[in-house]
C-alpha cells in the first residue's frame, strides 16, 4: 500500500450530465408556448409493447422540471413524434 500526499478531495454530488447536452441550450432559450419534437421508439415492458416512448423526451422533461419550468407532452401519432410544450 502506498500513501499519496496532496491529492485533492472531489466534491460531493453527481457528475455533470454527459448526454443530451443540447437540452440546456433549448431550456435556457425557449418561451411559453414553444415546443420540441422527439422521435418515438418502441419499448417492450413485460408483455406490452409501448410505441410512444422516447428516452430523450423523458430526460428533457425531467431537466425542464429541475429548471422550474412546467411542461406538457403529447404523442402525435400521425407524425410519429412525442412533442413537449412549455406551459409556464
Amino acid at each position: 500500500m502506498q500513501v499519496d500526499k496532496n491529492v485533492p478531495i472531489p466534491r460531493l454530488g453527481k457528475n455533470p450530465p454527459r448526454t443530451y447536452l443540447h437540452h440546456f441550450v433549448v431550456l435556457e432559450s425557449w418561451e411559453v408556448g414553444d415546443s420540441v419534437a422527439f422521435k418515438t421508439e418502441s419499448k417492450q415492458t413485460g408483455d406490452v409493447r409501448r410505441l410512444n416512448y422516447s428516452k430523450e423526451a423523458t430526460v428533457f422533461t425531467a431537466r425542464a422540471k429541475k429548471f422550474g419550468q412546467k411542461v406538457i407532452q403529447r404523442v402525435i401519432h400521425n407524425e410519429g413524434v412525442l412533442r413537449v410544450w412549455r406551459a409556464e
